[in-house]
C-alpha cells in the first residue's frame, strides 16, 4: 500500500495492496476501516468495491467518497500462523483554492518585493510552491518563502531577471 491517498468529494479512489508469498499459504484476505474504531468492511457495501486480481494482489475503491470517507484503512491477510496488515491513510476535501493578492507587482532593480497569496480548504501537513514559467523557485540568499497559513515569496535586491510570471 502507499502510505498516504487523496481523493475529493465525490471522487473515487483505488487502495492496492501487495500481498507477497507465504508459507503456508494466505487462506484469507479483507479490508477494515478505522474511524475511529476498527471496522470490517463488508461485501455489498455501496461505499466500497474489493476486486481481488490474485493470491498475492488485491484492491479496494472506495466510490463517491464523502467527508467521512476518509482516515486508516488495512489491508489484512490471514494465514494458518496469525494476521498481517498493511496500512494507508486517505485524506478527503476538495482542491485548495489558490488566489495571488495582486494581478502584477512593480519593483525598481534593487529594492525588495514581496508577492502574498491565499489559501484556502488546503490540508495543514500541505505545501506550497512558487514557480516563475513553469520553474519552481527555492529559499535562496534573496528568495524566501512563506507556509500554507502564510504563502508568499520574498525577492530581496531585485533583479532585472527576476521579472516574469509567478504562480502559486
Amino acid at each position: 500500500l502507499k502510505p498516504h491517498y487523496e481523493v475529493g468529494i465525490g471522487g473515487s479512489v483505488t487502495l492496492e495492496c501487495q500481498i507477497g508469498t507465504s508459507r503456508p499459504p494466505v487462506t484469507e484476505v479483507w479490508w477494515t476501516k478505522r474511524y475511529p474504531n476498527e471496522v470490517r468492511i463488508q461485501a455489498g457495501n455501496k461505499k466500497y468495491e474489493e476486486r481481488y486480481q490474485s493470491n498475492y494482489r488485491t484492491s479496494l475503491n472506495l466510490l463517491n467518497v464523502n467527508k467521512t470517507g476518509g482516515g486508516e484503512y488495512r489491508c489484512y491477510a490471514r494465514n494458518e500462523r496469525g494476521d498481517m496488515f498493511a496500512k494507508t491513510t486517505v485524506q478527503t476535501g476538495n482542491p485548495p483554492q489558490v488566489d495571488i493578492n495582486e494581478n502584477y507587482y512593480i519593483s525598481i532593480v534593487g529594492d525588495n518585493v514581496t508577492i502574498g497569496g491565499k489559501i484556502r480548504d488546503a490540508h495543514s501537513n500541505s505545501e506550497i510552491e512558487w514557480k516563475k514559467s513553469s520553474v519552481s523557485q527555492n529559499n535562496s540568499g534573496r528568495k524566501t518563502i512563506g507556509n500554507i497559513s502564510n504563502p508568499f515569496l520574498r525577492i530581496r535586491n531585485v533583479q532585472i531577471n527576476d521579472a516574469g510570471n509567478y504562480t502559486l
